[in-house]
């Protein structure tokens, strides 16, 4: 029972980081209908920024070290659309230029990670170590971090997106773009700000990951997002709350099925689910009238 509890706690706490990388690469989808292939790098560039600033300046608390991270990965993304995204709004079968552009954007963006970290694995400059007991299970510090970090970073986009005037320009230009332009939004530069916000997210979810598992790579990146994209595709595009649970439910399912069976079907699983769920209800579970996805 202790084991399922431990595996349990895993999941949830792992869950937790999926949501948050799948919550940004969603956002893009449900706002923009963009589908964004290279997030799985920027997720990755948030990671070195950080690693590259110790490596250079020296030891800075975590909560810096996050900061650094989605800043880097936010600009990262912004690129990405200003350069693979946005010159390629408007023209014809555009959707399929842009799925093509940022796979491209993937290849060279993990290029030179790898030139950067001289294709090895590195260490994270800011492994978590410690930990407590809580009704006799151990939970470590490196937990506890996921779980606040990658939250406060969810809470902190949903917020935005719900509270704010912003937010209004986001959930209107997803609606309409045309009509939101007659009330004076400029949907380039929302859609700017859109990309940005989903890079901040990503690169929240590669500082927690890489201080957890201390752990950096050039690759890092591709397991996650597959992961992410059965958690938006569970939880509906643009469905915060659906992708909230659906996270926890791939996390403790991924943890559970590695713990009890064999890491190989953790996989067949998870996917498994998705395409029982799909068969059923091809908006997923939790779907959200303003997702528009069109690639």
């Amino acid at each position: 029972m202790s084991i399922f509890a431990e595996q349990l706690v895993n999941g949830l706490v792992l869950g937790c980081v999926y949501a948050t990388f799948a919550f940004g690469f969603g956002l893009v989808i449900a706002s923009l209908g963009v589908f964004n292939v290279a997030h799985e790098a920027v997720f990755t560039t948030g990671a070195v920024a950080a690693y590259l600033v110790v490596l250079y300046i020296g030891p800075m608390p975590l909560w810096l070290l996050v900061l650094v991270a989605a800043a880097a990965a936010a600009v990262v993304n912004s690129i990405v659309y200003l350069l693979l995204v946005r010159p390629l709004e408007g023209r014809r079968n555009h959707e399929m230029a842009t799925f093509l552009s940022c796979i491209g954007g993937m290849f060279v963006l993990t290029e030179i990670v790898r030139l950067i970290l001289d294709n090895h694995e590195v260490r994270f400059p800011a492994a978590i170590e410690g930990g407590m007991e809580v009704f006799g299970l151990h939970i470590n510090n490196r937990q506890v971090v996921m779980v606040l970090t990658s939250l406060a970073a969810f809470a902190l986009v949903y917020l935005v997106i719900e509270r704010t005037q912003l937010g209004r320009a986001i959930r209107a230009t997803s609606y309409d773009a045309e009509a939101a332009t007659l009330q004076g939004i400029n949907p380039s530069l929302t859609a700017l700000i859109v990309f940005a916000l989903s890079g901040a997210l990503a690169g929240v979810a590669a500082a927690v990951i890489g201080a957890a598992y201390n752990v950096v790579d050039a690759e890092m990146g591709s397991s996650y997002f597959l992961i992410a994209m059965a958690v938006m595709v569970l939880g509906g595009f643009g469905n915060t709350l659906g992708t909230l649970i659906a996270g926890l439910v791939i996390g403790c399912v991924s943890t559970l099925s590695t713990g009890f069976l064999t890491t190989g079907y953790r996989d067949v699983i998870v996917f498994g689910a998705l395409l029982l769920v799909l068969s059923v209800r091809s908006e997923g579970l939790f779907p959200t009238r303003s997702a528009r996805v069109r690639a």
